[in-house]
């Protein structure tokens, strides 16, 4: 009798489920379940602080490389663009990031804007004002749009040291 049952499950799919007397009683939704752990998020945190939903998080987007059609210099190029932003926003507040390296994932949404930035400080590292760095952080997220046309949300984890390279444009904007 158990074996009918998985089988039912596995034809009815995720969102339904059989009860004791074989009547179809609908459950949740995994995909529901996870887009509302996700959205527990805050738009910027310290990688460690959510750790389960952190986990989540790039398992439900594709990478900067795939959007980008796998090209690298594409990529490349379009990370620069976020980092370069990044270091103007950091200079107009007034935070030096000289000599800064950080571990980041940043997730955007499908239209370019950053859903979340996660970032950790790396070793070696010249120690910031934390506050002042989230701070600015924040409103960088909210204000930036990275240049791209992409089909679903998308990520990229990298890590970063200040000044960056000069940026010159190796593709084709897309």
């Amino acid at each position: 009798m158990k074996f009918y049952t998985i089988c039912i499950l596995l034809v009815l799919g995720t969102n339904q489920a059989i009860s004791k007397d074989y009547g179809i009683v609908p459950t949740y939704n995994k995909n529901i379940y996870k887009t509302s752990l996700i959205d527990t998020l805050p738009p910027v945190f310290m990688i460690g602080q959510f750790s389960d939903q952190y986990e989540k998080l790039s398992s439900s987007a594709h990478s900067l490389l795939e959007v980008s059609q796998n090209d690298v210099y594409l990529a490349y190029d379009k990370w620069l663009d976020m980092l370069s932003e990044l270091s103007a926003a950091a200079d107009h507040s007034g935070i030096n990031l000289k000599g800064t390296k950080f571990w980041c994932s940043v997730y955007w949404n499908q239209d370019g804007t950053i859903k979340h930035f996660a970032y950790y400080p790396k070793p070696g590292s010249i120690p910031i004002d934390q506050d002042r760095f989230k701070t600015m952080l924040t409103g960088f997220v909210s204000n930036y749009k990275l240049p791209i046309a992409a089909d679903a949300a998308f990520y990229n984890y990298g890590s970063v040291a200040f000044p960056i390279p000069v940026r010159r444009q190796v593709a084709a904007k897309n």
